[in-house]
């Protein structure tokens, strides 16, 4: 039985109430330099992980079929006019 998916969903769920509870009581400060700091660790892991792909090709292949397929269907257009995440979650 595949228990990594159950371990990741419970960690997901259990850190968003974590931070649904905490949220307000942190200092402006941390507030702004942690999506910062989780940025730069999902730039360094990408970087890594690319390092390791044995298909770059069918990497680009995907992200200029992404690209265009956003532009196509004006998806950042579709989500500034919805509100985005932001404005449900403040």
């Amino acid at each position: 039985m595949l228990i990594g998916p159950y371990v990741n969903g419970s960690a997901v769920i259990i850190g968003g109430l974590i931070g649904a509870m905490a949220g307000g009581k942190l200092p402006e400060r941390v507030k702004t330099a942690l999506p910062m700091t989780f940025g730069l660790c999902s730039v360094g892991l990408g970087i890594t992980l690319v390092l390791k792909v044995k298909y770059m090709p069918a990497v680009v292949l995907a992200m200029v079929l992404g690209a265009f397929l956003g532009e196509l269907l004006h998806l950042e257009k579709t989500h500034r006019q919805r509100g985005g995440i932001n404005a449900r979650v403040d």
